[in-house]
């Protein structure tokens, strides 16, 4: 399994409120992409938390997860990182309001578990197609699931920045859940909305296939391409080559 990994500010601002982890061992990997949100940087707070939460929830139990109990298991990480989030905006003026976006891929023994909330997005790569594995819990997603707008009117829609449920927010519900089979060569990109508010899925499609072979430079090219439209947030990517291993 081959993974490339790049985060950036972006063009407005030096601050980064993106966070990410990638977690390799044996037979297993396991990514998370969130996007903070809250202002005085409590959206960086807010990230940070979210990701080591969900980690550190599943570290000490990756190994002994089966693929029925994958899913309950980062739903239960993700719980328990909403709860945590929500008691620090609570108890900290500086932190009131602050919540995450997370995106979450699980590789294991031939499968990928997924979960999500907000905007931040997972998409499969194969056969010079792009799947988005994910369906952004915002105000104009809802928008594209009913027919309302088009897909390329979201990107530009002067109310994208609303997400109707985060980690840490009021109005959280719990994560989608998806499982899948890997298949060889397939590709997976994690990202925050940053990399999908400047590009639409065609153009990372191209990017992604003329740079397959050179997952670094495929992830700096997305960013640098991101930003080269205007970089309006913060960008966050991850590329998971996977080879046919048992992970």
């Amino acid at each position: 399994m081959r993974i490339a990994f790049r985060t950036h500010a972006g063009m407005r601002t030096d601050h980064n409120e993106d966070f990410y982890s990638v977690l390799v061992a044996p037979h297993l990997s396991l990514v998370i992409v969130a996007d903070g949100v809250g202002g005085h940087h409590a959206g960086e707070v807010a990230s940070q938390l979210g990701v080591k939460v969900v980690q550190n929830a599943l570290a000490g139990r990756l190994t002994e997860l089966d693929a029925e109990q994958a899913p309950e298991a980062l739903r239960q990480a993700f719980q328990q990182a909403h709860e945590v989030i929500a008691r620090q905006a609570a108890s900290d003026d500086q932190c009131a309001g602050m919540g995450t976006t997370m995106v979450a891929g699980l590789f294991q023994n031939g499968k990928l578990h997924l979960a999500h909330v907000g905007d931040s997005r997972a998409y499969r790569i194969a056969s010079r197609h792009i799947t988005p594995l994910t369906r952004d819990h915002s105000l104009v997603g809802s928008m594209v699931q009913s027919g309302i707008i088009s897909s390329e009117e979201a990107r530009n829609h002067h109310l994208s920045n609303i997400i109707t449920q985060c980690l840490g927010c009021a109005e959280y519900i719990g994560p989608d859940l998806k499982s899948m089979e890997l298949m060889t060569d397939d590709i997976f990109l994690f990202c925050s909305d940053g990399l999908t508010d400047m590009l639409d899925d065609n153009k990372i499609l191209k990017i992604v296939w003329r740079n397959s072979r050179k997952l670094p430079i495929c992830a700096d090219k997305l960013v640098a391409r991101a930003n080269k439209n205007g970089g309006r947030d913060n960008i966050t990517v991850v590329l998971v080559n996977y080879d046919g291993g048992n992970y």
